[in-house]
């Protein structure tokens, strides 16, 4: 299992988050993640899957609340979804 951990995000600014998965020759699945515009990672999945009634979770009961806000959400069937993220 793949799980890195990302810089800080810059305090009072939003911030883009990408994430995404793709294929240009539907063989080959490509898993990357944007922070602020840089790439943060991109690797190889070698087990993408398609799923179905995909439930977004912005948190876990095990963590407390971050000081931030979440704004403009996109997700998109096409693989990958944008959030915007400010950071308090």
């Amino acid at each position: 299992m793949f799980s890195p951990l990302s810089p800080p995000l810059p305090k009072n600014e939003w911030t883009t988050v990408r994430i995404r998965q793709f294929s240009e020759d539907d063989v080959k699945y490509t898993f990357s993640i944007e922070i602020g515009g840089e790439k943060f990672v991109e690797m190889e999945n070698k087990d993408a899957r398609n799923f179905k009634n995909v439930t977004f979770m912005n948190g876990a009961d095990m963590y407390p609340p971050a000081k931030a806000y979440i704004d403009n959400i996109s997700f998109q069937t096409t693989g990958q979804f944008f959030i915007h993220i400010l950071y308090r």
